[in-house]
């Protein structure tokens, strides 16, 4: 019955061509064709992991294999000129601090001989003939110098270098010299840094380097000063700032030795106490 015997390849495939002949074509068959499609497709997407994008390329992967399709943006990405612009900051950072240190000025230490100095204004000539006018204050700065301290001569030396760098220059170019300036210092000061100060102090009659270790609270009721212990100033002088302050309106600031002020700072505290004190009658006593 069957050509090969029975157990041939080709005999299974006569019995098959012969009991079960190929179907004639459905009209459901293009449907069929889809859903499998699908059915494959709905398959391999089960299995593949989500889509991740990062910077303009979109990864799939899958257990046996890996995919990588990159879509190139449209138009030019800003990532290169945001770098480029960070780096020529940096550049142009680098060479403005290499200039500034290259051209930098050296300090320089102020120094009284290389200051500008306000003439003062009450020479001794002319102390016999000064007055305050009607509307003056009066205008007192006390500074301490080394009091209690007379030995220290390290210390003294130290402290001598400050005042002649800062505080005195500061004083010496005020735009107003109408103050009297009170320096009191310990009486035992060593004579090397007691001569120094005579020597920058001297020609100043508004400037009292007093040898005393008071310190009185108020300028109306000094009485600490005595003319041997002036070593330096007009001592006239103090004692008529003394007289008119008993009726005047007095202006009192503290000044420490290793400090210094502002070269307006004499003029304007006059100016506004002309304004607040004086010009509008305030009772100030």
């Amino acid at each position: 019955f069957f050509p090969h015997g029975g157990n041939g390849m080709h005999d299974r495939e006569y019995l098959a061509s012969t009991i079960m002949p190929p179907a004639s074509p459905s009209r459901h068959e293009p449907l069929l064709s889809l859903a499998g499609s699908l059915t494959r497709r709905s398959s391999r997407d089960a299995f593949t992991p989500p889509r991740v994008k990062k910077d303009g390329a979109t990864h799939r992967t899958n257990t046996q294999s890996r995919r990588r399709t990159v879509s190139r943006p449209k138009g030019l990405s800003i990532s290169p000129l945001i770098w480029g612009v960070l780096g020529a900051a940096g550049v142009l950072f680098v060479v403005c601090r290499l200039v500034t240190h290259i051209h930098k000025p050296e300090p320089v230490l102020l120094h009284v001989q290389s200051l500008p100095k306000a003439a003062p204004v009450y020479a001794n000539e002319t102390l016999a003939a000064w007055d305050f006018s009607p509307d003056d204050i009066v205008q007192v700065i006390q500074t301490r110098f080394m009091q209690f301290q007379p030995h220290l001569a390290a210390l003294g030396e130290a402290r001598l270098n400050i005042f002649e760098t800062f505080c005195l220059p500061s004083m010496l170019t005020q735009s107003s010299s109408k103050y009297l300036w009170l320096i009191r210092t310990d009486p035992l000061l060593t004579p090397a840094i007691r001569d120094r100060l005579i020597d920058l102090l001297q020609e100043y009659p508004n400037i009292l380097l007093i040898a005393s270790n008071a310190n009185p609270e108020g300028f109306r009721s000094v009485q600490d000063i005595e003319p041997d212990s002036v070593w330096s100033g007009s001592y006239e002088l103090m004692r008529r700032y003394h007289v008119t302050a008993q009726s005047r309106v007095v202006v009192e600031s503290r000044l420490d030795a290793d400090d210094g002020l502002h070269f307006g700072f004499v003029e304007f505290a006059e100016l506004l106490t002309q304004e607040e004190l004086v010009s509008s009658k305030t009772d100030w006593l």
